[in-house]
């Protein structure tokens, strides 16, 4: 079973604000986001990825 992370909770790992995510998801930057109602959830699989430069 995959595991999502929100944009809280990613925020809190990158140390950085929803607010900034949100920016970025407008702008195309970070890894791919999963929208589900009004929640965005990101695949913990691409945010590594992402971590280690394989966008």
């Amino acid at each position: 079973m995959k595991t999502f992370l929100t944009q809280e909770q990613l925020g809190q790992r990158w140390c950085i604000s929803p607010k900034t995510l949100r920016q970025w998801r407008l702008l195309g930057w970070g890894p791919q986001v999963h929208l589900v109602g009004s929640t965005c959830l990101y695949d913990l699989d691409a945010v590594e990825a992402w971590e280690g430069g394989a966008q």
